[in-house]
């Protein structure tokens, strides 16, 4: 795969609402992840991988490692930042895979914003999977700190929807 068209589709990638993507073709991979944790995947055979004609595997190995840099930077500092203030907080997560409502029509206000507080059995949101709807409710109470998911985004199974200061 030639570093122009990785290049397109790094950028195609990022206008979409997918969260994560996996390219593989002959023994070329890619992986791609706007996720805080994505899959750490390593090359199986590394010098394999380095054996691309000539200039271009080591052009190759360097984009990617760069990427791979940069992409570790910012979580890095904010991983350290948030660390303390996340560990006192509770996470509403997601049961299932689909994508994300935050709102129930897109005429109505959303379900919960930052400082709202949630009760024990209250509907934060709708993740639709298979076409249904599923009310996602609080399994917790306390107050909304953090909305750690944009409306429409495509979630996890597990996945921290919301952070929650208990209380």
């Amino acid at each position: 795969m030639k570093i122009k068209s990785i290049k397109d589709l790094i950028e195609q990638f990022d206008q979409t609402s997918l969260t994560e993507l996996h390219w593989q073709e002959g023994d070329f991979n890619l992986h791609l992840s706007k996720l805080d944790n994505p899959l750490n995947l390593l090359p199986v055979n590394p010098e394999k991988n380095n054996s691309l004609s000539g200039n271009k595997g080591e052009n190759l190995e360097n984009l990617t490692q760069s990427a791979q840099q940069e992409v570790e930077k910012p979580h890095q500092l904010e991983e350290s930042k948030n660390e303390e203030s996340k560990e006192d907080l509770a996470s509403i997560t997601s049961p299932l895979v689909g994508v994300v409502y935050l709102q129930e029509t897109p005429d109505t206000p959303v379900f919960k914003n930052v400082g709202d507080r949630v009760e024990v059995g209250e509907t934060v949101c709708i993740v639709e999977a298979m076409k249904l709807m599923n009310e996602i409710q609080s399994d917790i109470s306390g107050i909304i700190t953090e909305i750690a998911v944009k409306n429409e985004e495509v979630v996890a199974f597990n996945q921290p929807l919301f952070r929650v200061k208990e209380g």
